[in-house]
């Protein structure tokens, strides 16, 4: 019988409240049969995991390893345990001297950092999430060291340069992709930013992030019979998000006597500024600020609203969304949507027929159709039904789980 598949997920911060598909991802991998790992370079707080299934049925925690070298703060004791290890790690110790010249300067730092990778030297696939995170498992990959199949996810921020706005491109990935297996990128929009920063074309395969299954198992409660269009939106509130032209389009839609209201689901920065424009602009009757909810919370939301929108623009350095995976959950819950044409977002749904694109920024355009779906509801309640099919048939745990195990190989 053949051993089973140890995958080796390689993360930064985690959990992170904007990043459920790395949750999405973890449980995909251990429902498909492979023995996953999870190593953290900092564990945040637990306790915003809005998935708890994640926690308790797959045990996600217990699967947690912290990317910590231990290194000694006393110079002398430092040096002292460096070269302990280096004399444990004596059979591979022209491994550990390439390993330590792959970098521009020496550090101690190097020695602790290929002694704590020892552990992980039988792992069969190790899967780094975020290009930012790759080091220094593509140097090991590249001197041998590591021999399991190299995985590499982007996601968005980490193929435009300068990431975050401070890391330069100056050959930042030549290791990375260099040395990886397979490079995913999650739409065709960030496959082509990916080949605009020097990935090998051939290395890509683009793979959607999926729907978490009980968004298409929970049954959908049955939607109250009102005239008024109900819009909701979920995401982080950030700029790239636009949600001050959700706020922009309800004025619009007041002024033009729609009987409409807007919730919108999430935290961040953006916050304080929306209170104030949704009081300045006399929407709180119309428009609703939730904060953030658990999965089952966002669930229960969708089935109280008719219509999902998004209206995501580009931020510094024109970087734009890759996928939105909360527009996809909308569709499998039977709402409508109606996006910008933003970055990925137009992989995400079906124009025309589980919902409208409109120009990336164009107020007046998103305002034309969501009066086109108050007033015909009919339509509004036939694309609900083609929403559905198009999340499932596109985006269900069952179809990208076979474009990951063609990546993995079998568990």
């Amino acid at each position: 019988m053949d051993k089973q598949k140890t995958i080796l997920f390689k993360l930064g911060q985690f959990p992170h409240l904007s990043e459920t598909f790395i949750i999405s991802q973890i449980k995909l991998a251990i429902d498909a049969g492979y023995n996953v790992k999870i190593l953290v370079r900092q564990l945040m707080d637990v306790s915003i995991l809005t998935d708890t299934v994640a926690v308790t049925n797959y045990d996600i925690l217990s699967r947690i390893f912290i990317e910590n070298y231990n290194i000694p703060n006393n110079k002398f004791k430092r040096v002292i345990i460096a070269l302990w290890k280096a004399a444990l790690a004596f059979i591979d110790l022209n491994l550990l001297i390439m390993h330590c010249r792959s970098f521009k300067s020496f550090s101690l730092a190097h020695i602790y950092q290929f002694s704590f990778y020892q552990q992980f030297t039988d792992i069969d696939i190790i899967h780094v999430q975020f290009g930012t995170n790759t080091r220094p498992v593509d140097i090991l990959k590249q001197i041998g060291f590591l021999k399991g199949k190299l995985v590499i996810s982007f996601h968005g921020h980490d193929a435009f340069f300068p990431i975050n706005g401070v890391i330069p491109i100056d050959n930042y990935y030549d290791y990375a992709f260099a040395n990886a297996d397979f490079i995913i990128a999650n739409t065709n929009y960030l496959k082509k930013a990916l080949i605009n920063i020097d990935c090998p074309e051939e290395k890509i395969k683009v793979i959607n992030i999926p729907v978490d299954p009980i968004f298409f198992e929970t049954p959908i409660q049955m939607r109250s019979n009102s005239r008024t269009l109900r819009i909701i939106t979920i995401g982080r509130l950030h700029k790239i998000k636009g949600h001050a032209l959700c706020i922009k389009a309800m004025k619009e839609l007041k002024m033009k006597g729609v009987d409409v209201t807007l919730t919108i689901v999430g935290d961040g920065k953006e916050k304080e500024s929306l209170l104030s424009s949704i009081q300045t602009e006399e929407l709180i009757n119309q428009v609703f600020l939730l904060g953030k909810k658990s999965q089952n919370q966002i669930i229960d939301l969708l089935d109280q609203h008719d219509v999902y929108i998004t209206t995501s623009i580009p931020v510094e350095y024109g970087r734009r969304e890759t996928q939105g995976i909360a527009t996809i959950e909308a569709q499998a819950r039977g709402l409508v949507v109606v996006a910008f044409d933003s970055g990925g977002i137009k992989y995400t749904l079906q124009d025309k027929v589980s919902g409208f694109l409109v120009k990336e920024g164009d107020v007046d355009q998103l305002v034309d159709k969501l009066i086109y779906l108050f007033q015909n509801k009919d339509q509004r309640l036939r694309m609900s039904s083609n929403a559905i099919k198009v999340a499932k048939d596109r985006f269900s745990q069952e179809v990208i789980q076979k474009q990951w195990i063609n990546i993995y190989g079998g568990p």
